[in-house]
């Protein structure tokens, strides 16, 4: 995860790319999860925005449980005064 949270800083097909990946992570994992939802508060608005599709991705091939820790995490992450920005993504 850590990887793909630093990949997600470099051009844009890379990112596209990591949003695929991100999809692919075993879904039975709760650290994979938790590792991710860091970077919703993160410093970087563009990790943070890369890992909200990033968890949404994840969701689809989640099981119920693990669909429900995302959608609390987003919800959270929603919240947070942190997350209210701005992201400028250059295509």
């Amino acid at each position: 995860v850590r990887a793909l949270r630093a990949a997600v800083r470099d051009e844009s097909s890379v990112r596209e790319e990591v949003q695929e990946v991100f999809g692919r992570l075993p879904t039975g994992d709760p650290g994979a999860v938790a590792a991710v939802a860091e970077a919703l508060t993160g410093p970087s608005g563009l990790e943070a925005a890369a890992a909200a599709r990033g968890l949404t991705a994840l969701a689809r091939a989640a099981t119920d449980d693990t669909r429900r820790d995302i959608l609390r995490v987003l919800a959270a992450a929603a919240a947070d005064p942190r997350t209210d920005r701005t992201v400028y993504e250059l295509l």
